[in-house]
């Protein structure tokens, strides 16, 4: 299951680079951004999954969910 979420919210952040890059970089604000790691992170609290234990396994922070390939 850990690895099927992580492997969701590469997916997720890949697309939302694609959505960025076609905005020239731009397509989201920086409380947009925050608020969409928020949402990655309540949406798999919502379907059962411990994000706090799962992020932990990986040494990081909730807040850190998407960081690992975050570049927008």
């Amino acid at each position: 299951m850990v690895e099927r979420v992580v492997v969701l919210v590469l997916v997720l952040v890949l697309v939302l680079h694609r959505v960025d890059r076609s905005h020239d970089n731009h397509a989201f604000e920086t409380d947009e951004r925050e608020q969409l790691c928020g949402s990655v992170g309540e949406a798999l609290a919502e379907h059962g999954v411990d994000v706090h234990a799962s992020t932990a396994r990986h040494g990081l922070e909730p807040y850190e969910l998407t960081v690992r390939w975050r570049e927008w």
